[in-house]
């Protein structure tokens, strides 16, 4: 994670907040495609893959492809999304959800 938050863009701010709040020790590897699956249901693939560059650091284009897989065949099963945002809710999930409306 990165130590300096004002290098997050501004439009990624509160899905960098959310995420650094249900996952202060980090995004473990169970968590990482649900999460991405859970992101990608409201924002672009290419915004998800930004966000994970800016937590787990890296240029955006590695983690596209991961962004892509959550979102095929090899997509996380419902129950693991659904884990994820009851991490995700008491970190402002329902907030970020009503900010894309």
């Amino acid at each position: 994670m990165p130590d300096d938050q004002g290098n997050i863009p501004e439009h990624l701010q509160t899905t960098y907040a959310m995420v650094d709040c249900a996952f202060p020790g980090g995004i473990t590897p169970d968590a990482y495609l649900p999460l991405l699956a859970v992101l990608c249901e409201e924002m672009s693939f290419r915004e998800a893959a930004a966000t994970m560059a800016l937590f787990l650091g890296g240029d955006y284009v590695l983690y596209l492809n991961d962004v892509y897989a959550a979102g095929s065949d090899q997509a996380p099963s419902q129950h693991e999304v659904q884990r994820i945002k009851a991490l995700l809710l008491p970190c402002g999930y329902q907030a970020w959800l009503d900010e894309s409306i």
